[in-house]
């Protein structure tokens, strides 16, 4: 379904290049979420190595609210 929408919103000359890096960033992000849950569940258990890999994506918007810089006055 996302490659999909990958492929909807891309120019066809980049189509190839865009569904590569979609997948890239996919796959990756898969590795290094199960390698995370595998060492976190020898310090924290099984269940919460899961809970803590469920916070993280939570937790990066979060913290750029918070670090957006002022707007500037109209002038």
């Amino acid at each position: 379904m996302l490659t999909d929408t990958v492929t909807a919103l891309v120019p066809d000359h980049v189509r190839g290049v865009a569904i590569g890096l979609y997948n890239l960033v996919f796959f990756t992000g898969g590795a290094v979420g199960s390698a995370a849950v595998g060492g976190l569940s020898g310090l924290v258990g099984l269940p919460g190595a899961l809970a803590v890999l469920a916070v993280v994506p939570g937790a990066e918007p979060a913290g750029r609210r918070r670090r957006r810089p002022a707007r500037r006055p109209r002038a």
